[in-house]
């Protein structure tokens, strides 16, 4: 039996909070999933000793680490005492079991965790994880297209390094990518969309690039950042809202403000930041029809992604150029579209997500999981 432990998050819109909803829908008979919060501590020496692998997920340290920002980037947990949590996961790290630790939610520079947990990795079993093609360096990534925060401090590690270490130290990895659920994907065709091109999105310097670019030009942009600014205000308005209800208000109204965005735009840029990361917005748009263009490299060919084919490829300096042709090339663009939409179909869903992660977890039960991964466009497991 696989006991997967996790700490509800009230954004229900991400990708390492929907596949907590799916594996609950199908009631697996290998797999128990519970809510640490709903726990009292004798149940989960209980509940270990009926174990024979641990899985949990990043919650597990998020709820720890929660920092109070207003809104934007805050992590969302209606929780008990910080203590209570560090007593469990103190206790999950040392029972001795087999560990499958699901990093979704941190990015690769983040894999340190704290200082107080600096060597958990080093007893993973197995990980799940989206950055077995990714890896990169901070060192890499050109000086225009830095952010500020591409350092290493108390905090972050240069991602190649946490990346060398995980694949010399964890052999088991299951390749798990962000993906799309049944209610995101949009089935309409829609002929009619205002904005030219949109760039959604935290501030990375690749997309304020791109964005400067776009706004020096005649082609019509969603006023993304203006939206994002209403939004921020209009919780606080709701005087006798608990903060945990106007967070909430907060993402339902973010998630209609992107769905709006991407419905109605013809052309959509994105970019993992200069580390180029792989970043759900590259599911989320070709979900809802829209024609991307990709700060991309080799590295997104394996999950399907492929440079005039389904997507354009192209650097943050470039992307007014690759915008004005696909607006004047409508056919081009509409096979784009086309393309893209049908790989998100096949393999990006969170339903593929779910078939493939139980294959591995049968088979890591079994003892005969070696390895699964994206490769070439095709998901492999061994």
């Amino acid at each position: 039996m696989i006991s997967l432990f996790y700490v509800k998050n009230i954004n229900i819109n991400l990708s390492h909070t929907i596949y907590i909803q799916e594996l609950k829908r199908r009631n697996l008979n290998f797999l128990k999933i519970y809510n640490v919060t709903d726990l009292v501590f004798k149940d989960l020496k209980e509940i270990l000793k009926n174990s024979d692998y641990i899985f949990f997920d990043n919650s597990l340290f998020s709820v720890l680490f929660e920092r109070k920002w207003e809104y934007e980037n805050c992590i969302y947990y209606k929780k008990k005492e910080t203590k209570f949590y560090e007593l469990c996961l103190n206790y999950i790290l040392d029972s001795k079991l087999p560990i499958i630790y699901f990093s979704g939610g941190s990015d690769l520079h983040w894999f340190s965790i704290s200082n107080k947990y600096p060597n958990f990795l080093k007893n993973v079993d197995v990980i799940v994880w989206q950055f077995d093609n990714f890896k990169n360096s901070f060192s890499n990534v050109e000086k225009r297209y830095k952010d500020y925060w591409m350092k290493e401090d108390e905090n972050k590690t240069d991602p190649l390094k946490n990346w060398k270490f995980v694949t010399q130290n964890i052999k088991k990895r299951i390749d798990f990518q962000h993906c799309i659920s049944e209610q995101e994907i949009f089935t309409k065709n829609k002929n009619y969309r205002f904005w030219d091109i949109s760039i959604p999105g935290v501030n990375y310097k690749t997309r304020m690039i791109a964005k400067k670019l776009i706004d020096s030009s005649k082609l019509k942009s969603y006023p993304f950042d203006f939206s994002e600014n209403i939004i921020k205000k209009i919780p606080r308005f709701f005087k006798t809202y608990s903060d945990f209800k106007k967070n909430l208000l907060y993402i339902k109204l973010r998630r209609l403000n992107q769905n709006f965005l991407l419905r109605n735009s013809k052309i959509v840029y994105t970019c993992g930041s200069g580390l180029k990361y792989p970043v759900r917005k590259i599911f989320e748009i070709p979900a809802q029809k829209a024609a991307m263009i990709l700060y991309g490299n080799k590295n997104y060919n394996h999950l399907g992604f492929k440079d005039g084919i389904n997507c354009i490829f192209s650097d943050p300096d470039d992307v007014l150029n690759n915008a004005q042709f696909l607006l004047k090339n409508k056919k081009v663009r509409e096979k784009l579209i086309l393309k893209c939409y049908e790989l998100i179909l096949e393999k990006h869903t969170l339903a593929f997500r779910i078939d493939t992660l139980s294959i591995c977890l049968k088979k890591i039960l079994k003892n005969t999981f070696h390895s699964a991964k994206f490769k070439n466009g095709n998901y492999e497991i061994l």
